[in-house]
């Protein structure tokens, strides 16, 4: 994810905004509940894994406490759809119509909000094909964090081992069983009828 945001410079020649507005890492000009991330990296366990989630962290209601943070009941409200991605949604329905044309002013809009080059200006004319890969990129960089990957990634057929070109987490996927999550033991304890997902 990380990398998505440093593929192109906005219209004046910056990081795309909205990498320090998702993600925190490395070179990370904000604090992030307070520290630096040379602060925070003594926490790494997963060292492949070099940045967390800014966005819609609760900061201002909450507080480090041993190396710990601990989370009050903040005030940022979570957004669950946005119009951003109805308008990609929009642009990439057009485009899987053969309207390719019509769905650019769609991608510009959402560009244009986060200073980005218009799609039309930076890649005019592109075809169904790079067009669709163009709209992977830019939800990722508009929707990371936002709970919409998951499906992004089963509409396109890429939920499953054949990701793991793109993310070796997928190396351990497991067909038939990942697909889904386990259903609590809680609820199979409040429910005999109710039957285990195959695997778990």
């Amino acid at each position: 994810m990380l990398d998505a945001f440093l593929i192109e410079r906005d219209a004046d020649d910056q990081i795309d905004q909205r990498l320090d507005a998702t993600t925190f890492y490395p070179q990370s000009p904000r604090l992030y509940y307070g520290q630096t991330w040379d602060w925070w990296s003594q926490f790494i366990i997963n060292p492949d894994i070099p940045n967390a989630f800014f966005k819609y962290s609760e900061q201002a209601q909450s507080e480090i406490n041993g190396g710990g943070v601990i989370e009050r009941d903040g005030g940022t409200d979570y957004i669950v759809f946005r119009y951003s991605d109805v308008l990609l949604m929009l642009a990439e329905t057009l485009n899987a119509n053969g309207k390719t044309s019509d769905a650019y002013k769609y991608v510009d809009e959402v560009r244009e909000r986060a200073n980005m080059e218009p799609l039309s200006t930076a890649k005019p004319g592109l075809g169904q094909t790079d067009f669709f890969e163009q709209i992977k990129h830019e939800r990722l960089v508009e929707l990371a964090g936002e709970n919409v990957r998951f499906f992004d990634l089963k509409r396109w057929g890429m939920y499953g081992p054949q990701n793991a070109v793109n993310d070796p987490n997928f190396a351990t996927f497991t067909v038939g069983q990942d697909e889904i999550f386990p259903i609590p033991q809680a609820e199979l304890d409040l429910n005999e009828n109710l039957v285990q997902n195959p695997g778990y």
